[in-house]
């Protein structure tokens, strides 16, 4: 990103022609590495620019190899010193250098020699045979490096979709005693979702974005329901839940953290509402509190996404003539952690795994079970899920 608005230049160089002007802000492309000099790409401009005039390219990571601080130029001090074909000192031998002949480096990437230009000519020297000239630059900034411009995973439009595993509990707990007054019934299922999140940078490091999911659960044979009290049965149930929300955060280097107001949707449906445990259908709705952080280190393309999410207000509404209570107060909240890999252009490989609870509380006559005037409900869930997902 350019720190201020920028000249790009046609060649590497501050008095070469300008090529094209960038506004400050605006976020650039790097095309090749040349020293201390980027090409660049903003919109239809092209040119080269100091790389000291951008902060944290956001869409490309420049990695430089760990080279030691030299000079551009060494000094000839050996006379017997000669110019050869390659780093070796067996190499052909491309000319004699005079004592205090003033060399231009242009590589040093080969231990114990230097690949060095004398006007026209250009060859190997020792290191044994020269010494460092008096302008110093730094080998990072300055000089000819082994450079690799590699795209970071970072992407401001994505979707996915996932499919996957999960299994649910439910413990239910009440004031009165009897088959359906305290009972825990446990079932596996299986998950498909959809996501989609959409980001902005901003000046000084800040993100905003919104984001969405849509999920379907189904279970069959479903939950399973033993006795006594009533006649023991399978109960299959399918689940549709939806979420979305607003973030805001702030972003330095790999790390980007944010905090995320949203809202919930969840509704679980038993496929016969007279089940073997007069089971109800379910709505909950609530409003939630959250954060998220992102983690994509330059050195790797593996990216780690971490979520969480807390109701600050819900409600839960069942199956008239088969609510546990009058009045209810319902939370939850959800955890999330997930890791994505590009396996090809544009598309990701993703994998996560989420811990879920839900808890409910009624009061008042329970339509379900006789004598039962308050009651608690825990819902525990484990999600595993496997998918693809692709971004721009």
């Amino acid at each position: 990103m350019a720190k201020t608005a920028l000249t790009l230049r046609a060649k590497p160089g501050e008095n070469q022609d300008p090529a094209g002007t960038v506004a400050a802000g605006a976020t650039l492309e790097i095309l090749e590495v040349s020293g201390r000099w980027l090409r660049v790409k903003a919109g239809d401009v092209t040119g080269w620019t100091p790389r000291t005039t951008l902060v944290e390219a956001t869409d490309q990571v420049v990695e430089f190899a760990p080279l030691a601080p030299r000079k551009l130029s060494v000094v000839v001090t050996n006379p017997a010193a000669q110019l050869r074909e390659a780093a070796d000192a067996g190499a052909a031998v491309v000319g004699p250098i005079a004592v205090g002949t003033q060399l231009t480096i242009e590589d040093g990437t080969v231990a114990g020699w230097l690949r060095v230009r004398d006007g026209a000519r250009v060859g190997w020297i020792a290191e044994a045979d020269i010494t460092e000239a008096d302008r110093p630059v730094n080998a990072v900034t300055d000089r000819p490096t082994r450079a690799v411009v590699r795209r970071a995973p970072r992407r401001w439009l994505e979707v996915a979709a996932t499919l996957g595993y999960r299994t649910l509990s439910q413990r239910f707990t009440s004031d009165a005693t009897g088959g359906l007054a305290d009972y825990r019934v446990v079932s596996d299922a299986s998950v498909a979702q959809g996501d989609v999140v959409a980001r902005r940078d901003l000046p000084g490091h800040l993100v905003v974005g919104v984001d969405g999911q849509v999920r379907g659960t189904y279970s069959s044979p479903g939950i399973d329901y033993p006795g006594p009290t009533l006649a023991p049965g399978k109960i299959p149930f399918t689940m549709f839940e939806a979420g979305g929300g607003a973030r805001v955060g702030y972003r330095r280097g790999p790390v980007e953290a944010a905090a995320r107001l949203g809202g919930f949707y969840g509704a679980f449906l038993a496929d016969d509402v007279d089940n073997a445990g007069r089971i109800p259908r379910e709505r909950l709705l609530a409003g939630t509190v959250g954060l998220r952080l992102t983690i994509a280190p330059a050195a790797t393309p593996v990216r780690i996404d971490a979520a969480g999410d807390l109701t600050i207000v819900g409600a839960r509404s069942q199956t008239p003539g088969l609510r546990d209570g009058d009045v209810d107060a319902a939370t939850a909240w959800w955890l999330q952690l997930g890791v994505s890999v590009p396996v090809a252009r544009r598309l990701l490989l993703i994998g996560s795994f989420a811990v879920e609870r839900a808890t409910t509380r009624w009061s008042g006559m329970s339509q379900r079970w006789a004598d039962v005037t308050s009651a608690s409900r825990d819902d525990q869930g484990l999600l595993f899920q496997l998918g693809v997902g692709t971004g721009l």
